[in-house]
Formats: C-alpha cells, sequence, structure tokens
C-alpha cells in the first residue's frame, strides 16, 4: 500500500499545495481505515506543513493579488 501512496504523491505537481495537503488528507483515512495510524499521523502532519497558519488571511492574500 505504501507503493501506491508514495505513487499518488509523485503524481502531483510539488507547487500546487492545496493539491498535496487534499490528497494527503484523504490518505489520512485512508491510513486510518487501513489501521496503518503512524503513517496516518505521518500524512496529517505533512498536510498541516503546507497550509497557512490562518487560512482566512491566506485567502485575502489571494485577493488582494
Amino acid at each position: 500500500m505504501n507503493g501506491t501512496r508514495s505513487t499518488a504523491l509523485a503524481l502531483v505537481d510539488p507547487s500546487e499545495t492545496l493539491t498535496l495537503a487534499r490528497l494527503r488528507h484523504r490518505l489520512v483515512y485512508n491510513c486510518t481505515e487501513g489501521r496503518h495510524y503512524d503513517a496516518a499521523e505521518a500524512h496529517f502532519e505533512a498536510a498541516k506543513k503546507l497550509l497557512p497558519d490562518d487560512p482566512i488571511d491566506a485567502d485575502r492574500a489571494a485577493v488582494d493579488l
């Protein structure tokens, strides 16, 4: 299963941080259902690092462009 997860992550452009975060979020559920809790936690932490601390301010910055 880990190979499938790695393949899915490799298919996403690294500059697409929101897409990567969404994929990692889905992988958390996938890993949890399969009782792979360490992998689920790793995906959760990786997704957190991809997202801004305050999404409201991030949206405002995008609108200001």
